[in-house]
This record gives structure tokens, C-alpha cells and sequence, in this order.
């Protein structure tokens, strides 16, 4: 499901999402890039798109174990369990 297919206040919020990720990307920021892939995928969750909410999960926990973010590592694992 790409985002053309979201419900409309949810496009919004992917653009969004995805916009900061690039931002965060350029500037090589991991922090911030993991809460950026943790919002896509909650974006996608919400709209029922499991294998990308999957995805993105799965990259905000391997961002998040680079920096050794325990407690939002646990976070993210409760989080991927629900998917």
C-alpha cells in the first residue's frame, strides 16, 4: 500500500514522516531517524498495512540497538509483537 492509498489525514502524516527521515538521513542522525521510522509505522499499522509497520519497526530497532537504547528497544519489540 503506498501512501496514495491512505485515508486523507493519514497522507499528510507520511509526507511528513517521510519528509524528516531525509532530513535525518542527510544529516546522519540515528536518534532521530529511528522516532522517523517508528512514526511510518505506526502510520502504516494504522492503516492496516502490516508488512511495511513490520519493516519500519524492524529498522527503528536496529537503529536503536546501534546506540544502545535499552528502554527504546524494549519499546519497539513490544510494539512489533502487536503487529
Amino acid at each position: 500500500m503506498g501512501a496514495a492509498n491512505f485515508n486523507p489525514p493519514y497522507i499528510s502524516a507520511y509526507n511528513y514522516f517521510q519528509q524528516a527521515l531525509e532530513v535525518h538521513q542527510t544529516a546522519n542522525n540515528q536518534s532521530a531517524m529511528s522516532y522517523s521510522f517508528k512514526s511510518l509505522a505506526e502510520v502504516y499499522q494504522s492503516q492496516n498495512d502490516l508488512p511495511k509497520a513490520l519493516e519500519m519497526s524492524l529498522k527503528t530497532a536496529e537503529l536503536r540497538e546501534t546506540f544502545d537504547d535499552s528502554s527504546g528497544i524494549i519499546s519497539i519489540y513490544l510494539k512489533i509483537a502487536s503487529i
